[in-house]
């Protein structure tokens, strides 16, 4: 088998006609039903495991009236002769005539509860539909840089983040600080020209969960033609208050260490042509008492000493910052491919 994470790979018509795909790539309505799964739980874990058993015995009866149906073609398809003179089949007959009625009774309660369920449900389904509104938007961010990338695991923990801080049910409070904390993340990983761009989508997505599609798209058009930097932060303001945009107006790499980043997650560090932007490294690991190695690439040396002090870091817990990684993508691509075994 082979295998891709290139969800934009197209395949010719003729291989496609000799192979089997599996495709998982996340789509806009399975991660809606994630995120709902996820916000039940964390909100309703009543609701979230009474809609988990029904649908367990949804499917459950579904199979026993599949069951039924198939026990009665047989006994019509062994019986011999007249079948109204065959006492054997009539009572079987009988019998699962009763047993299918029963369960389709059953069924039919499940259905009404089930609508009771799926109502409570529909409360938070704004929630939902913001988080897989907001994912597939930063998906699109590539197009604007091709540094801008977030990947699923990303995006989920800004919603752990958000159902495990807000302590409160109502959706309004989830949704200030899903978006709040989707801009705080995202944001620090854009150029400050960009930020309002991303600012500017989340808008969008916040007027559509309570606004016409075309109203907005249209009051988005009458800001956009004024050409204004200026309109655009006052539209964001008038969306979220006038604290949204300044959350990141001082990069704090301690806070995004501490609270963002982890084992499994590199960062990268880029910076404009004449600064180096690894003192910042160094002085946070000297505060937070950590042991860094810092390796210079680009020469063979580099890549050796690369592979030791990461393996060394895999088993201590140290901080490996390797510098000047523009100059070897190649090395960079077998890194990721590490990434995914350690």
């Amino acid at each position: 088998f082979m295998t891709t994470r290139d969800p934009s790979h197209q395949f010719s018509p003729d291989l496609c006609s000799r192979v089997t795909f599996s495709n998982f790539t996340v789509t806009k309505a399975s991660l809606e039903a994630q995120c709902l799964s996820r916000v039940l739980r964390a909100k309703r874990p009543d609701v979230d495991e009474k809609r988990k058993t029904l649908l367990k015995l949804q499917g459950e009866y579904q199979a026993r009236l599949r069951e039924l149906e198939d026990s009665l073609l047989n006994a019509l398809s062994v019986a011999k002769g007249n079948i109204l003179d065959d006492d054997n089949v009539m009572i079987k007959l009988e019998t699962l005539k009763k047993e299918a009625t029963q369960v389709q009774k059953e069924v039919q309660r499940t259905d009404e509860i089930m609508k009771e369920v799926e109502e409570i449900s529909n409360v938070y389904k704004k929630f939902s539909k913001a988080c897989s509104n907001i994912y597939f938007g930063m998906q699109a961010l590539p197009d604007v840089h091709f540094l801008y990338r977030f990947s699923l695991n990303f995006f989920n923990d800004i919603v752990s983040h958000v159902l495990s801080n807000v302590k409160e049910d109502s959706v309004e409070a989830l949704l200030e600080a899903l978006f709040a904390t989707s801009y705080r993340r995202v944001s620090q990983g854009l150029l400050v020209r960009d930020q309002l761009v991303f600012a500017l989508f989340l808008a969008r997505v916040r007027m559509n969960l309570s606004g016409d599609d075309d109203d907005v798209q249209e009051k988005l058009r009458d800001v956009l033609e004024k050409e204004s930097l200026e309109d655009v932060r006052s539209f964001v303001n008038k969306v979220f208050g006038d604290s949204f945009l300044d959350q990141n107006s001082v990069m704090n790499l301690s806070t995004f260490v501490s609270e963002i980043s982890n084992s499994r997650s590199p960062l990268l560090l880029c910076s404009t042509k004449g600064f180096d932007a690894s003192s910042y490294v160094t002085r946070l690991a000297t505060e937070m008492k950590a042991r860094l190695t810092s390796v210079s690439m680009g020469s063979a040396e580099g890549y050796t000493m690369a592979d030791k002090s990461i393996d060394k870091a895999v088993n201590s817990g140290n901080w490996v910052m390797l510098r000047n990684v523009h100059l070897c993508p190649s090395w960079l691509r077998k890194l990721e491919k590490r990434l995914y075994t350690m």
